[in-house]
């Protein structure tokens, strides 16, 4: 899409121009996914970020500085919130797991960068100015967006609607999103199943219909394939493995969409927001000894959710109960236990094999 256009030396409005001009063709809202960048482009957007000095930086980045392109005017901050916007969905769907896009972004920025302290805090999470050239950006570019949706995490939603879902998320996951399992709230509203059909893809209905439909077995792989092929929200190197993942685990899960009584054990883990501080639950038995069981925290995903809070500890509870600490570190980073034990030290002999609830306070 830049192919005319040299990295090292384009401008902020005539490296945004392309991305105008290709909004401007939906007429519609639309996500980036539907861009279908090429590995090219996003090269090339990593190049023209990597080549921006701290005096350009400084100027667009005040909501003052306005530039007109096809007959409107656009600050230089919503320009520039666009451009990341194009560059961090690219790497969150190939790099990221569905419950983080922060770091993802965060981390096209080199540590030296100047946009890098500007744009989000010590913790990775996005400052108030990042907010805002976010939301600037998606309502000048008319990007599918969460900003005035009530009761969710807006720029975390608004940021997965770029791309449905990631590609390690459909490898570990997409069989029980097949059947009902805790969809990514992206996903749902891509699907029109949120009651905001603003938001609704075709393209991504279709693929999500023909995804069940290989699961259900009522078509044939090669036309599955045929279909994810042709779809922009399917990187062509995914394919073999979203079809192998829809078939997965029949014998657990079935094929059909399981009932609100039959899923409400999963949503109740899984949260309205994807919030999941769990990767995994393992049990440890050594022979002759006591078996334990154990929570995997993910760490990504707790200081996600932690935020801008000033909180310096977290206390974590298994049925009330304090089995673990977390401190804040000098670098915003957190210290502590991650593989967390289901009871306290001292009632190791009396393991709790049977957990009800977790809370992080």
């Amino acid at each position: 899409m830049w192919e005319n256009l040299d990295p090292s030396s384009a401008s902020l409005a005539s490296a945004f121009k392309p991305l105008l001009y290709q909004a401007n063709q939906f007429g519609r809202p639309w996500s980036i996914a539907e861009l279908r960048l090429s590995a090219v482009d996003i090269q090339w957007l990593h190049t023209w970020l990597a080549h921006v000095n701290a005096k350009d930086s400084q100027s667009w980045l005040q909501p003052v500085s306005l530039a007109s392109l096809e007959g409107s005017f656009v600050a230089s901050s919503h320009m520039l919130g666009g451009l990341l916007i194009c560059l961090g969905a690219e790497v969150c769907r190939e790099q990221s797991r569905e419950d983080s896009v922060w770091p993802a972004i965060r981390n096209v920025l080199p540590p030296s960068h100047p946009f890098r302290n500007a744009l989000f805090l010590a913790n990775g999470q996005p400052s108030a100015l990042a907010r805002e050239m976010i939301t600037g950006a998606v309502h000048f570019l008319n990007l599918r967006n969460a900003i005035d949706i009530e009761g969710t995490q807006q720029w975390f939603v608004t940021i997965k609607l770029q791309f449905g879902f990631t590609f390690h998320g459909a490898k570990s996951r997409l069989a029980e999103w097949l059947v009902g399992l805790g969809p990514p709230q992206a996903v749902q509203y891509l699907n029109g199943d949120s009651g905001y059909p603003e938001l609704a893809s075709d393209r991504f209905q279709l693929l999500w219909l023909t995804l069940k439909q290989l699961r259900r077995g009522w078509i044939e792989e090669k036309d599955a394939r045929d279909v994810l092929a042709s779809n922009p929200w399917v990187k062509p190197q995914w394919i073999n493995d979203l079809l192998i993942e829809a078939k997965a685990r029949i014998d657990m899960l079935g094929t059909e969409e399981w009932s609100t009584t039959e899923t409400l054990g999963h949503q109740q883990l899984g949260g309205a927001d994807e919030f999941c501080p769990v990767i995994d639950i393992s049990l440890e038995w050594p022979p002759g000894g006591t078996p334990s069981l154990k929570f995997i925290l993910d760490s990504e995903a707790i200081e996600n959710e932690i935020g801008e809070t000033h909180a310096t500890e977290i206390d974590f509870l298994v049925d009330g109960t304090r089995v673990g600490l977390w401190r804040r570190q000098a670098g915003g980073s957190w210290a502590g236990q991650k593989p967390l034990p289901a009871e306290p030290p001292k009632s190791r002999n009396k393991p709790n094999l049977n957990p009800a609830i977790l809370t992080a306070s």
